[in-house]
């Protein structure tokens, strides 16, 4: 077929060829122009119909997304504040810096009552008394001594050595409940240069510092080296002790009283005498 339309072309002369090749052209043109409209028509009426079809997609099994199964790890991990199977919560999380809220001022004394609480347990406090020995009877431990020792210096004793038998960490929380207002138990000792030498017993509920102690035993005599008072404090558990020179004129007279060191059971005050009397 195509043999004789190229032996009938080749007949005709080259205008007559050329002018046939352009209307076929336009025709073919216009043929497309109005199939285009047409399409641009249907797709107007559709969409005022509310109708409008959505592009294609792949029916590919790839294209499928496949049902997520949730594995063991899904199941076993709770979302925060969902409790555990079993019933039980999930530890409450607390930051850094909660014991160094515990108070550091009150010393702790025979007959006080103090609340005792690790967090990871999760139980609720526990009212503990000190012993006459000045001990506290601490859950897992045992006797501990507790008395002449602020309630943020036994719980971080405490957390040291739960951690080193029964927890991996402990946050120890220590208050006091109730202090021992007839006896204290808490004894410290003046010698030298103050006019009632001896023991002294600080006060229950009280904190004194080393001018009140000397205060509390009459004050200095008048040979006394004020400025060169001795505080003896000793070590605990065979270390060494420990010894501080104050000068109480400048807390007294100067008003220096960051300088006046809060006294501690069993702690000695020395007041020497000075070298030249007038």
């Amino acid at each position: 077929m195509r043999t004789r339309v190229d032996q009938v072309l080749a007949r005709l002369p080259k205008n007559a060829v050329r002018r046939i090749s352009e209307h076929i052209l336009v025709r073919h043109r216009a043929a497309g122009l109005a199939l285009t409209f047409l399409l641009l028509a249907i797709r107007v009426a559709t969409a005022a119909d509310g109708n409008e079809p959505s592009a294609p997609t792949s029916s590919s099994p790839s294209s499928t997304a496949a049902p997520t199964t949730p594995t063991p790890e899904d199941k076993a991990t709770p979302s925060p504040g969902e409790t555990q199977p079993g019933g039980t919560k999930p530890a409450l999380v607390f930051a850094g810096g909660l014991m160094d809220t515990l108070d550091n001022k009150q010393r702790l004394g025979v007959g006080d009552t103090v609340v005792f609480q690790v967090l990871e347990d999760q139980e609720d406090p526990k009212a503990l008394s000190i012993t006459d020995a000045g001990e506290l009877h601490v859950p897992e431990l045992g006797l501990v001594k507790a008395a002449g020792k602020t309630c943020r210096e036994l719980a971080y004793e405490l957390k040291s050595k739960l951690e080193q038998t029964t927890y991996y960490h402990a946050t120890v929380i220590l208050g006091i409940q109730l202090l021992n207002k007839t006896i204290s138990g808490r004894r410290i000792y003046l010698a030298g240069q103050v006019r009632n030498t001896g023991p002294q017993e600080i006060p229950a509920g009280e904190t004194w510092t080393v001018s009140r102690a000397i205060m509390g035993a009459g004050g200095f005599t008048d040979y006394a080296d004020k400025k060169q008072v001795r505080l003896v404090r000793a070590g605990s558990k065979g270390s060494p002790g420990k010894s501080f020179i104050l000068n109480v004129t400048d807390i007294w007279e100067k008003g220096r009283t960051e300088k006046d060191l809060s006294v501690e059971p069993e702690d000695l005050i020395y007041v020497p005498a000075r070298a030249v009397n007038f």
